[in-house]
This record gives C-alpha cells, sequence and structure tokens, in this order.
C-alpha cells in the first residue's frame, strides 16, 4: 500500500530514500538513555545492534581499502566488485581454480554465507570468523598500502598524522578516533607505511567493523 501511494504521488526513488533517511525511525541510535526492557521492543524505542552479514563485510573490507578484485559470475561474461553482487558463492566460485578467489569464498562461508537455493543462512558469530580477521590471507592482503588502495592514497597527502588517522577511522568504522585512542594509534604508524598497515588491521578486527550500530 505505501509503495503504490508513492507511485500514485510521482515520488522518486531519491524521493523516498530522503523521506526514509529522515524518518524518526531511521535516525534512532542503539543506545538507549535509561533502562531498558524488552517490552520497549514493539515501540521501536531504539536501533537494535545486529551483526553484518557475510557480503556485507566483505563488501565493507573492500570498500574501506579500496582494493577489489574482479569476480566472474559463472556462465556470464559478467565480473562483478562486491559479493552482494553475485547471486551466491557456487556460482561466482565453481570450476575457477583461483587461489583468490576461493579465499573469498572461504572467507565468506565463515561468515555465514550459504548457497540461497538449498539452505539457510547462519549469521551467528564462530571462532572461525575471528582468524580469519586477523590471519588471513585475503585481510592481509586487503589492508596493504598497495598501489590505488586508499591508504596509499592517504599517505601521499599533505596532512597532519592525527587527520589522517582520523580518515582512516572514519573510513573503517565511521567515526572519529577518541582521543585516548590517537596516542597509541601515533606510536603504531610511526613505524611508517607497516605501521599504517597494522592499524588498518586493527581497525578491521575492532568489534564494531563487523557490526551495525
Amino acid at each position: 500500500a505505501l509503495a503504490q501511494y508513492f507511485r500514485d504521488n510521482n515520488y522518486s526513488i531519491r524521493s523516498v530514500v530522503k523521506l526514509i533517511a529522515k524518518s524518526n525511525a531511521y535516525q534512532l541510535s542503539s543506545q538507549f538513555p535509561g533502562e531498558w526492557k524488552d517490552s520497549y521492543a514493539p515501540y521501536f524505542a531504539r536501533k537494535f545492534v545486529r551483526r553484518l552479514k557475510a557480503e556485507e563485510v566483505y563488501d565493507s573490507l573492500v570498500g574501506a581499502t579500496n582494493l577489489f578484485t574482479d569476480v566472474p559470475i559463472r556462465g556470464t561474461d559478467l565480473k562483478v566488485r562486491y559479493a552482494a553482487e553475485a547471486y551466491s558463492p557456487d556460482e561466482f566460485i565453481r570450476g575457477v581454480n583461483d587461489p583468490i578467489l576461493k579465499e573469498i569464498h572461504f572467507f565468506l562461508e565463515s561468515f555465514g554465507q550459504t548457497n540461497r537455493q538449498s539452505s539457510e543462512r547462519s549469521n551467528d558469530g564462530a571462532i572461525t570468523q575471528a582468524v580469519q580477521l586477523m590471519n588471513s590471507p585475503l585481510v592481509h592482503r586487503q589492508i596493504r598500502a598497495a598501489d590505488g588502495s586508499y591508504l596509499a592514497g592517504l599517505l601521499k597527502l599533505d596532512i597532519p598524522v592525527d587527520e589522517k588517522i582520523s580518515r582512516l577511522y572514519q573510513r573503517f568504522l565511521v567515526r572519529r578516533p577518541p582521543p585516548a585512542e590517537v596516542p597509541t594509534a601515533k606510536e603504531i604508524v610511526a613505524r611508517g607505511p607497516e605501521g599504517w598497515e597494522d592499524l588498518q588491521w586493527l581497525l578491521v578486527n575492532r568489534v564494531e567493523f563487523v557490526h551495525n550500530f
């Protein structure tokens, strides 16, 4: 009924998105100023924190680092950069003998992505997810200051170190670093490019990187 209302009144997609973004429900905080009770849930009194889905975690990683792998869609000439653009893990990985694509496949499976036709998705946390974020070749490759990466471009900018750190925080966690974390971050990046890569690794491994607040 709501969709029909928008069509009848000639609302464009951009107008609908603006209306949604300005709504009270959309702008709710995950923090609740008081004692929370389960009975409040039906009234949308707060935004509930949720874990990101497998595709969202991967897409957040490649989007933040600006390092992409072209993923071929099986049976077509199409290639995509984001996991959310692929039909299912089986569709873009089956029969492809590429170690990087296999890393992507295993990463997505570790975060609960399944074949969307034959099995249900799991969005539960698991120790393998933490291991993937800390040790997977995929993550280690993504955090490098490689040509074309966001980090490589950032390091070339003639701006204060504090501002570079702040931009990395905003890129990965969508927030500025609290004052208490800045001195530690500056110590880490003082080692040069490797230090900046280490800082990116730390941001990827923050709990909030894999959650929507």
